[in-house]
């Protein structure tokens, strides 16, 4: 995370932080939309392969968060904003309700469908962005 999230640096410096902000946005619901395909029982996949897959696809997911959309929400609060500490308090609060509802998502629908919420709430976001 420290290694993505100082080559973001870089890319804030070099493109415009909407685009950093869509790009990085498509790229996450694609991911998330994989992520639920390699969940789906497929009979010319093995268990281990759709595994491997989803954890490839997970890492992958964080990486891309901290090189886009991690850094951007922070550079836009500190140009509007003198003080950051309601934004951090906020970031950090929606942080432990994400974490806190993703196990019980996960064991109620199952990692897959969680997945498939995310990317639709994440695909209706970039498309009222745009």
């Amino acid at each position: 995370q420290l290694l993505a999230a100082m080559m973001s640096g870089k890319l804030l410096n070099k493109y415009p932080r909407k685009t950093i902000f869509l790009i990085g946005q498509e790229v996450i619901i694609i991911i998330l939309f994989l992520c639920f395909f390699f969940d789906m029982p497929n009979h010319f996949l093995s268990p281990g392969i759709r595994h491997f897959c989803m954890g490839i696809l997970i890492n992958l997911h964080v990486v891309i968060f901290n090189l886009t959309l991690g850094p951007i929400c922070i550079f836009y609060c500190s140009e509007i904003l003198s003080d950051l500490k309601y934004v951090i308090l906020t970031l950090k609060i929606l942080s432990m309700f994400f974490a806190l509802t993703s196990d019980i998502m996960i064991h109620k629908l199952g990692i897959g469908t969680m997945f498939m919420i995310f990317g639709v709430i994440s695909l209706v976001v970039c498309l009222y962005l745009r």
